[in-house]
């Protein structure tokens, strides 16, 4: 009898272990300080509260990453870009989340988000995402780099992920938080950068696909741009790439 209620205490403490032991899936409010979402699916309307609609100019829908049609844009690399109109919410200062998914087809310099400082005529972004040369001291050549770069002070930061590869979606995630910038690839950080100073608010508006010269275009496929005014964690930042 004594052996018997032994083993039944066991079997219940095993089972108790077991449960305590798995973990719940962690989940997060993609929608907490969202202040533009461009989903791309036929349209460019913002998801966002602010719902804030882009304009595009020679773009045409193509498949996403998922191969579903008419659920990306796809920029020609001559003059195709979209224009989402100046606004406070995309007026970041000290921190900020950019999440975007591309597939380029090229490997030379081409702009894919360009946010111009308040200076119109300086050509150095406010924040903003390019692809494919070596840093600016160096013989410009390609290298199939992602690079990150904003402007505090109007002083030009890079973080650079070197050697995508064409014809490969990839989800790009930048990250500005106070003293730091963060380049994450695909859910995974790449590389970050400590800085100094603010950015500057602007009333341009943001392009993407080419920057104001129209010299830099963008080849490839863009969706699901999503803006945040707060700098988000590692861990939300792995549960949106599974999304």
């Amino acid at each position: 009898m004594r052996t018997t209620y032994l083993i039944s205490c066991i079997i219940a403490l095993l089972a108790f272990s077991s449960c305590s032991i798995e973990e719940e899936e962690q989940t997060f409010d993609l929608t907490q300080k969202l202040v533009a979402h461009y989903t791309f699916d036929g349209n460019t309307k913002d998801k966002s509260d602010f719902n804030i609609t882009a304009s595009t100019s020679g773009v045409r829908l193509t498949h996403d990453r998922y191969a579903n049609p008419r659920n990306a844009y796809y920029f020609d690399g001559v003059d195709d870009k979209i224009v989402i109109p100046a606004n406070d919410h995309i007026n970041f200062t000290k921190q900020f989340t950019i999440n975007v998914w591309i597939k380029t087809d090229a490997t030379h310099l081409q702009q894919v988000l360009y946010k111009n400082v308040s200076d119109e005529k300086q050509l150095s972004a406010d924040y903003g995402i390019s692809l494919g040369y070596t840093p600016k001291d160096e013989v410009q050549k390609a290298t199939n780099d992602i690079i990150f770069s904003i402007a505090p002070y109007g002083i030009e930061q890079e973080l650079r992920k070197f050697d995508y590869e064409k014809e490969t979606w990839y989800m790009v995630t930048c990250i500005l938080k106070d003293d730091t910038m963060y380049l994450y690839i695909n859910g995974k950080p790449a590389v970050l950068k400590y800085i100094d100073g603010e950015l500057s608010t602007s009333s341009l508006p943001l392009l993407l696909g080419n920057d104001p010269t129209g010299e830099n275009p963008f080849k490839g496929s863009i969706d699901d741009l999503r803006m945040y005014s707060e700098a988000k964690s590692l861990d939300f930042i792995e549960y949106l790439y599974q999304q």
